[in-house]
């Protein structure tokens, strides 16, 4: 049985739809199309990965909690609208998220570099906290060793 290694939880801003979760070794050439064109919720290269908000529900910010595990992460689909697992090398290690022009976080969260891992994503779309205020999305990202 796998086991829990780290985790974090932090606010990350949505911007057009859409944030990135991005290592530091990445220099931004090689950026993946947005998810939509694919006809998915999620895209990636090595060392980023973009998540788009494809609900009709205008969301600004995202409760996402980070985990790495020793093995294949325990995971229960129920509750989440969706989940994908995709599989993504992180050169440095050094993960930092941007979110368009909301600005972004720099060194939000750490992996043994040089690594590719097994990255399940799941969403969910929180109803707003009071009637006249947007909703928000929960987001679980889970790192396991590919």
């Amino acid at each position: 049985m796998a086991a829990l290694v780290e985790r974090t939880e932090l606010y990350v801003d949505v911007d057009y739809r859409l944030f990135a979760m991005i290592d530091d070794s990445n220099d931004r050439r090689n950026v993946p199309p947005p998810p939509h064109e694919l006809d998915q919720w999620v895209s990636s290269t090595p060392g980023y990965v973009v998540v788009e908000n494809i609900d009709d529900a205008v969301v600004l910010g995202s409760d996402t909690r980070l985990e790495t595990w020793d093995g294949p992460a325990d995971f229960d689909p129920a509750g989440w609208d969706r989940s994908d697992v995709l599989e993504v090398v992180f050169e440095s290690g050094i993960l930092g998220f941007s979110s368009g022009t909301a600005g972004g976080i720099t060194d939000a969260y750490r992996l043994p570099p040089g690594r590719r891992w097994s990255v399940r994503l799941a969403w969910r779309t929180e109803a707003p906290p009071a009637p006249d205020e947007l909703p928000t999305a929960s987001v679980l990202i889970q790192f396991s060793p590919a």
